[in-house]
């Protein structure tokens, strides 16, 4: 590596023994020698050397943006007797933020050529979401995974030369997370590893849901679409579901049953068993999380209040909005439906998290007050 020092002061820095090592801090007092002595001053401590050690991230970590790489000075022969490595400072250059160094000349260690990839770019309304997803996606081993927040994405909107990058971003996201999968084999990235990947990333992020019914068995019995295929495209349209209804801007805001009931219709649209969700909310009314808490029959999906609750506490919701769909449209509640609300509001006032409502939805057509849905708030039961 050559290049230039603040000073001006022409450079080149590269492997260098023990031997060598000490005579560049014997050398003359210019800018070059300062910083050779200046790091066999700090590595040579022995009490450094052992902070480092301890709080440095563990080496495994392929990509650790902590700063500058002291500890990778260590691992050399010039402060550890038992490693045969050379010293190089371009260890210290590489990677390192600031005005150091203004390189010119550069000589590469190439990597082979890497399998064939794709990219999953997986849409969530908070980092926190997309961090809780980024657990999820290393237990698949990717070839890399990187966490996009909201303020680079938004510095990329009125910048010319990013705005075109922008082409796999859908609506307004709090954060997107990038995951590359490589296989050698091509229909493995595209086949089951991705998509099955892409189905729990997107679970996990709670407020995006999904449209479609089909399941991979449904897709089977046409002809020509064996179960690889059956699997891809009912995740493909499920993920596209999704990223439809994810709302553009800030988190919905849940205050009058109205618009529960149109938040949560395209979730409950083409369900054929009742599922229990819990909508956590803030102290505005707005969104945090949707978790679902049970899948049940055609006919009930009962939920227990310490499962409701679970979640909200662990979101710190201020309250939360109880949903239930009737897959016969009819959103009357029936008895277990008044006693598990009854059960839910006692709840609550051990955990001190409000419940907002408790909204069953269906269809206007089967409904006879031609709402849709059913609010036990508004019919003055919470």
């Amino acid at each position: 590596m050559r290049g230039f020092l603040s000073d001006g002061s022409s450079v080149t820095f590269g492997p260098l023994t023990r031997e060598e090592f000490e005579a560049k801090c014997a050398g003359p007092n210019t800018l070059e020698t300062r910083i050779y002595r200046g790091v066999r001053d700090l590595l040579g401590s022995a009490a450094n050397r052992s902070s480092i050690h301890e709080h440095f991230p563990k080496p495994g970590v392929t990509r650790r943006n902590t700063g500058y790489a002291l500890d990778q000075l260590l691992d050399c022969a010039v402060f550890d007797p038992a490693s045969d490595r050379p010293f190089n400072l371009c260890r210290l250059m590489a990677g390192s933020e600031g005005t150091l160094f203004l390189g010119v000349e550069f000589e590469l260690t190439c990597e082979p050529v890497p399998p064939p990839g794709a990219l999953l770019c997986a849409h969530f309304a908070t980092v926190q979401e997309a961090l809780r997803a980024t657990v999820i996606a290393m237990r698949h081993r990717p070839s890399g995974c990187e966490l996009i927040d909201r303020h680079i994405l938004d510095c990329t909107k009125s910048n010319l030369d990013q705005a075109k990058n922008r082409f796999f971003v859908v609506g307004d996201p709090g954060a997107v997370l990038v995951v590359e999968i490589r296989h050698d084999r091509r229909e493995e990235i595209h086949g089951h590893s991705v998509l099955e990947l892409a189905s729990q990333l997107i679970a996990q992020a709670g407020s995006i849901a999904g449209l479609a019914s089909w399941q991979p068995d449904d897709f089977r019995r046409l002809k020509g679409i064996g179960r690889a295929k059956g699997r891809q495209l009912a995740a493909l349209i499920e993920v596209g579901r999704r990223m439809i209804r994810q709302p553009a801007g800030q988190a919905p805001m849940l205050n009058r049953p109205e618009l529960i009931a149109a938040h949560i219709a395209p979730y409950a649209r083409g369900i054929h068993v009742e599922k229990f969700r819990v909508l956590c909310l803030n102290r505005k009314n707005r969104l945090i999380k949707q978790v679902e808490v049970s899948s049940g029959t055609a006919t009930a999906a009962l939920a227990h209040p310490r499962e409701v609750y679970r979640e909200a506490i662990r979101q710190s919701a201020t309250g939360i909005v109880c949903v239930h769909n009737h897959p016969s449209g009819d959103p009357a509640p029936g008895a277990a439906d008044l006693q598990v609300t009854r059960q839910l509001r006692e709840a609550a006032k051990t955990v001190d998290i409000e419940l907002f409502d408790h909204v069953i939805v269906g269809s206007a057509g089967a409904d006879p007050l031609a709402l849709g849905y059913y609010s036990f708030r508004s019919a003055g039961q919470l």
